[in-house]
């Protein structure tokens, strides 16, 4: 049975935070520096299908292979980084029996 690609759709920051992290430099120095990393906003499906992904007791991998996705692009749904055209689609095939 055919399953339409789901489209992953990057989303915007809504700003910044500043952290403390280890960095490497261009020109080989590195070191612990201040850098800003994204801010995202909330995504309550994402939370939601985190919830539900780990229910089903299932890792990144496996919640990847269900939807035809890498693990860093589910890792980044739960977070809010990226979405999905397609929510209802995604939760179905992540309940799917393999």
């Amino acid at each position: 049975m055919f399953k339409a690609k789901l489209r992953v759709i990057e989303v915007s920051p809504t700003g910044t935070r500043a952290t403390t992290g280890f960095v490497c430099t261009r020109d080989g120095t590195s070191g612990v520096a201040t850098v800003d990393l994204p801010i995202y906003p909330p995504s309550l499906d994402g939370e939601r299908f985190a919830a539900t992904r780990k229910r089903l007791g299932l890792s990144l991998r496996d919640a990847a292979d269900r939807l035809g996705l890498r693990p860093t692009q589910v890792s980044g749904l739960e977070f809010g980084r990226v979405t999905l055209d397609d929510w209802q689609a995604a939760f179905k095939r992540l309940q799917e029996d393999r």
